[in-house]
């Protein structure tokens, strides 16, 4: 029979062969159990059934949880978030749609075709109509151009779905265009019914409607090495117009007028990260916009860039030759036509076969000129 002494010697034993252990190494050495190791060695047979009924629901628990987490899953749908192509510049406002596409179908028949803006929500809000247009895909047409560089989110209503649809998740994000531009045509521009009206011109083209006061203030037109060669008096910086389409997208730029310099010089075109967007206030991305343009010097101005023999047909309808130049710069046709010479060339003393037949050459400029000359 196990008395309580039995008990309480037995809990202890194994302390005190340590504590005699520990003696013999160390010295004399003094410990008191702490008052739960009393408690348990006063009653060891209830607090050991404790201990193991605890064991076993553990063990049981964790049985219980791995069986469910291998239970099969009911078979969940996913869907993708993907804007519409950019439109191009235009006069009016153009939709950029903005579809979900999911894997199979999911909508309820019922709303197939409705307006179920209350059952979506978009954040940050744009006005628009959320409507499903199959079972597989729900679209949104906004009133407004989505602003650039903007992150949204948006998130479903149980309601939308029908009553056996699963989605992977119910909520995504998604990032807008960032607000991009291009220089394009950037020309030395000289006015044809005005050749004393030289400026330098160009195109940007934005991807977003573009604040006009965050471009004029910050765009810069300036020639490399600070030639000085804009307006009265002159400076190296231009002064621009801007002139703008009805969406501020396409902006025509116009600098000041040119003093044409000695030596051909070079301007650099620049739309800073500073510029933003008159929606959101993003900035243009990276770098921004930038471009050159050459500024002819008063020596190389103004030359023919070609010549092409042509038949027209004059006023009473006959045929006859006619010369077509094309020239770097605008010119008056009568002072043109006062220096313009030209010469019926002899035959020349060199030939070449090609295909069979013999084809009249000269071996230059210099060869026509002293030929003609004779």
């Amino acid at each position: 029979m196990t008395t309580p002494s039995m008990n309480r010697s037995l809990a202890v034993w194994p302390f005190s062969q340590f504590s005699r252990l520990s003696r013999a190494v160390l010295g004399d050495l003094t410990w008191k159990p702490p008052g739960w190791m009393q408690t348990l060695a006063r009653r060891p047979l209830r607090w050991g059934g404790l201990l193991l009924l605890l064991a076993l629901l553990a063990g049981g628990g964790g049985r219980i949880w791995s069986d469910y987490a291998h239970l099969p899953k009911p078979p969940t749908v996913g869907w993708i978030v993907a804007l519409g192509d950019f439109p191009q510049p235009g006069t009016e406002f153009q939709e950029q749609e903005l579809t979900l596409s999911f894997a199979s179908s999911v909508a309820r028949l019922d709303l197939i075709g409705k307006d179920v803006s209350s059952l979506v929500a978009l954040t940050p809000k744009l006005p628009g109509k959320w409507t499903w247009v199959t079972g597989t895909m729900l679209q949104f047409d906004p009133a407004q151009d989505w602003p650039a560089a903007t992150t949204f989110h948006v998130k479903l209503a149980p309601q939308l779905l029908s009553p056996h649809a699963r989605l992977e998740t119910m909520a995504q994000d998604f990032t807008t265009a960032p607000f991009t531009v291009a220089i394009t045509e950037p020309t030395f521009y000289i006015n044809p019914k005005d050749p004393a009206i030289k400026q330098l011109t160009a195109t940007l083209t934005f991807s977003h409607a573009v604040d006009r006061q965050s471009l004029e203030k910050n765009f810069t037109l300036a020639t490399e090495n600070n030639v000085p060669v804009f307006g009265t008096p002159l400076s190296s910086h231009a002064t621009c117009t801007f002139t703008y389409d009805k969406l501020d997208r396409v902006v025509y730029v116009r600098s000041d007028n040119i003093t044409v310099p000695r030596e051909t010089a070079h301007a650099i075109l620049r739309v800073p990260v500073d510029v933003r967007t008159r929606l959101g206030g993003a900035h243009v991305e990276d770098a921004g916009g930038y471009s050159e343009v050459s500024i002819s010097s008063s020596f190389d101005l103004f030359h023919i860039s070609s010549a092409q023999a042509t038949i027209v047909t004059n006023t009473d309808g006959e045929p006859e030759q006619a010369l077509v130049l094309t020239t770097t710069v605008g010119v008056k046709p009568e002072l043109l036509a006062r220096a313009l010479r030209a010469w019926v060339l002899p035959k020349p003393k060199k030939h070449i076969e090609s295909d069979g037949e013999k084809i009249a050459v000269w071996d230059g400029p210099a060869e026509i000129l002293v030929t003609s000359v004779e």
